[in-house]
């Protein structure tokens, strides 16, 4: 190549080396432009979408940038003061606040369910006392922002509603206490006065009567007692207006006594007239009622033990005299269950109720009685259950069963702890709200609940009058047990403040009457007491 070629070349390349370079920087300042016109419009924005400020986009009177932050907002309660004393119907009211705005305010008690507070930064609620168990109970109030933050305030209150009611001690110079209760149903009724049967410190049956009106009252052993004190398990009784006091009961099989009473104006003595048995030894008593026609009823069930058939029976004693039996029933399981039953005021037809272990229903059988006897109509399993009735269906652990007949309304009332139920952690308690069921003649089934929590599977004890249910229970209180016994009333659409009746063993049971509200129950200090509220 020549000297002219390479240098003509050379040039070439240097202009076309400069083009290139011009190319190049022309392409950077268009990115950095475009990249200052990103970031300045974000600028510009603010963080909350809005304008930045000064014109075009930016933030304005009109629009106004907007911030959150999850920064819970706070809670307190100025009203009750914590330990104080609440009574009646309290005001609960405090006040909320936070970066971001308050949305609403709940409050609770203990672990029932939250009720909304009226007012946000400002609130106040009304909270019914005499729903809860005299004791200590924590009052909570939480508050929620417009982005769902959540702060809670606590604090505890003393309840004290009425106080215990008026009682009788039983005595009885003649036997060495502690006297205990024998049966876990109705106590027995003649006019003005009610017969009460308990045992003595060596199993020795007797009979209490007491007169409502004039206070006068008499102890009186009954005879036919051979030492074995399975033989009055878990009995149920019935005092006629022949002056026959009829005892049905036993741990297998079921003994059904009569006795001639004797006396006035209270019995003073007792003859064994006969002793009927039925079942046998894996037989266990479930409860016996009178029926209108003067006839009886007793049911029992099969425990099933080792392996043994389950099923209940039911005998029937006809006003004539008759006694036959209806055995097995086997529709459902019968192991470590429950049975009452009444008689239907409507129409007069019988019904048992049964719920055994874990078994999460209550189940039913149907009776008529005619003069050729007893007949069952139909048995349903699942009379009462979760999925019909929600938590008005039973607990699911093995809830005592309480039914009494109610004229007045032409309906059976059964009690039982319910499904709505809570844990408490320590000392792993479970509590249950107490359902009443009211049964109509045509298997209809309405629902009163006693909300508040107490011991699942402890003692209830059940009494209706025109107007009123009455309930017997032992509250869970988280800070004390569950051994204070209350009784609470049902009347024109609410529940009146509990009555403290004392402490008492929650595994005993509580007797109640079938006409008039009393109640007896042996208590932790062992004396037999004797209360109308």
């Amino acid at each position: 190549m020549s000297v002219r070629a390479w240098r003509d070349a050379a040039a070439q390349r240097t202009a076309a080396g400069r083009r290139s370079s011009s190319t190049a920087w022309l392409a950077l300042m268009v990115v950095a432009l475009l990249l200052f016109g990103l970031v300045g419009g974000a600028l510009a924005k603010g963080p909350g979408g809005g304008g930045g400020g000064g014109g075009g986009g930016g933030c304005t009177k009109k629009n106004p940038c907007t911030t959150t932050t999850t920064t819970p907002p706070s809670v307190m309660i100025s009203l009750p003061s914590s330990g104080s004393t609440a009574s009646g119907t309290i005001t609960v009211a405090g006040t909320a606040s936070g970066p971001n705005a308050i949305a609403s305010v709940t409050v609770t008690v203990d672990t029932a369910s939250p009720q909304s507070a009226t007012g946000t930064t400002s609130w106040s609620d009304s909270v019914n006392t005499s729903a809860y168990a005299n004791g200590t109970h924590t009052i909570t109030a939480t508050a929620t922002d417009s982005v769902g933050n959540v702060a809670s305030a606590s604090l505890s209150v003393d309840v004290e509603n009425g106080g215990a009611s008026s009682a009788q001690t039983v005595t009885n110079p003649a036997a060495q206490g502690p006297f205990v209760l024998l049966g876990f149903h109705r106590m027995a009724e003649q006019g003005t006065a009610t017969a009460l049967l308990y045992h003595d410190l060596y199993f020795t049956p007797w009979a209490y009567f007491r007169d409502s009106s004039s206070g006068a009252d008499t102890n009186v052993p009954l005879p036919g007692w051979n030492g074995d004190s399975s033989e009055w398990e878990a009995v149920s009784y019935v005092w006629t207006a022949k002056d026959e006091l009829w005892v049905f009961g036993g741990s297998g099989p079921m003994y059904v006594r009569q006795y001639q009473l004797s006396g006035s104006p209270l019995p003073t003595s007792a003859t064994l007239v006969s002793t009927t048995t039925f079942g046998d030894a894996d037989s266990r008593p479930g409860d016996f009622i009178q029926l209108a026609s003067g006839g009886f009823v007793g049911v029992w069930h099969q425990q099933g033990t080792n392996g043994l058939p389950q099923g209940q029976g039911i005998a029937y004693r006809s006003p004539s005299g008759t006694w036959s039996t209806t055995y097995p029933l086997r529709f459902m399981p019968t192991m470590a269950s429950y049975q009452v039953v009444a008689q239907q005021p409507a129409d007069g037809s019988i019904w048992v109720f049964s719920d055994p272990d874990s078994y999460h229903s209550i189940g039913a059988i149907h009776l008529t009685e005619s003069a050729s006897g007893l007949s069952v109509d139909w048995t349903d399993s699942q009379f009462v259950n979760v999925p019909k009735y929600g938590d008005n269906g039973p607990d699911p652990e093995n809830p005592v069963l309480a039914a009494a007949a109610d004229p007045s309304t032409g309906t059976i009332a059964l009690a039982y702890e319910d499904n709505h139920r809570v844990w408490y952690g320590a000392p792993s308690w479970y509590g249950s709200y107490v359902s009443v069921a009211r049964i109509g003649a045509d298997s209809s089934v309405s629902f009163i609940v006693l909300p508040i929590y107490v011991m699942r599977v402890s003692v209830l004890a059940l009494v209706v009058r025109p107007g009123e249910t009455w309930l017997a229970y032992h509250p869970v209180q988280p800070d004390a047990g569950y051994t204070k016994l209350y009784v609470s009333r049902y009347a024109s659409g609410s529940w009146d403040t509990p009555i403290l009746l004392g402490d008492a063993p929650a595994s005993d049971w509580t007797a109640v009457g079938v006409g008039r509200a009393e109640f007896a129950a042996r208590m932790s200090d062992d004396t037999l007491r004797w209360f109308s509220p």
